[in-house]
């Protein structure tokens, strides 16, 4: 029996604008599907991201709702074409779970990026013999094979940070994620050693958050803000058991708030060098 799979974060964020229009314009579901000619089930799937939503599903959504603001039309619609998007990580569709297809659609539409790490280098940083270690430690069962098509996704990822218009990004890391090798002695000097090469990217900004700040502004956990292209909000992936959540609205200024904290709490970017190459060359 095929997997069903659950629907993409666009594709829920698309049904989320269909459904405010509609409450908007103070229709019940029963009544926007008989103007619109659609079965209120097929409404109710297209607004929770299950049926997506076609640019004739938006335009007549529009029309019925009376709603003529141009902007909001061209937002709809580019949001609409995104839930199709075909990118590089349809090609490994059965390799990754919905939660990760989620993140690496949301690095796509990413401006900027402001991090906390808290246990572990984070993906977009990582190498492969680090990667590696990690992976066969949370998936001992795991063959070769998926092993390697599991670090072809994440330094695919990757590639956000080196392209000709790259993301921003701006990561603070605990000290003791620089304590705690994966893959190996010589795997965790690779890993140290492209901090330092990544760090003098104009684009990046690694920060350390040292050992002799105590305790922290962030003590839940590493997090990251998402800054995302127009129409998109900004939005927030929390690390939690399992994989990631996205959030976004009044949580994501509470944590942009403790990001701040956590950032001023930082050594500075030469000191937060000097600090890794001194862990490096202790290895």
């Amino acid at each position: 029996m095929a997997t069903k799979r659950r629907p993409t974060l666009r594709a829920v964020r698309l049904g989320q604008e269909l459904r405010r229009l509609r409450e908007e314009a103070d229709f019940s579901v029963r009544s926007i599907g008989a103007d619109l000619g659609i079965d209120p089930g097929n409404v109710s799937k297209m607004e929770s991201g299950k049926l997506p939503a076609t640019i004739r599903d938006v335009d007549n959504y529009l029309r019925v709702c009376n709603v003529h603001d141009p902007k909001r039309r061209d937002d709809l619609h580019k949001i609409c074409r995104d839930v199709t998007q075909k990118g590089w990580w349809e090609g490994y569709i059965e390799d990754i779970a919905g939660v990760l297809m989620d993140r690496i659609w949301l690095e796509s539409k990413t401006e900027a990026i402001d991090a906390f790490a808290a246990i572990l280098i984070p993906g977009l940083l990582q190498v492969p013999g680090y990667a590696e270690g990690l992976m066969r430690l949370d998936r001992p069962e795991a063959t070769d094979d998926e092993i390697q098509r599991w670090i072809e996704v994440r330094t695919t990822r990757q590639h956000i940070l080196t392209t000709h218009d790259p993301v921003q990004y701006s990561v603070v890391i605990d000290e003791a994620v620089l304590k705690r090798p994966a893959g190996g002695v010589e795997a965790m000097d690779r890993q140290l050693d492209y901090l330092v090469q990544m760090s003098e990217r104009p684009n990046i900004e690694i920060r350390i958050l040292p050992f002799s700040v105590g305790m922290h502004a962030s003590l839940t956990g590493g997090f990251e803000i998402l800054r995302l292209e127009d129409p998109y909000p900004e939005a927030c992936l929390l690390t939690v058991p399992g994989g990631d959540v996205c959030v976004e609205g009044d949580m994501v200024d509470t944590l942009a708030q403790t990001y701040d904290r956590v950032l001023k709490a930082s050594l500075g970017p030469e000191a937060s060098r000097e600090l890794i190459i001194a862990e490096r060359n202790s290895l």
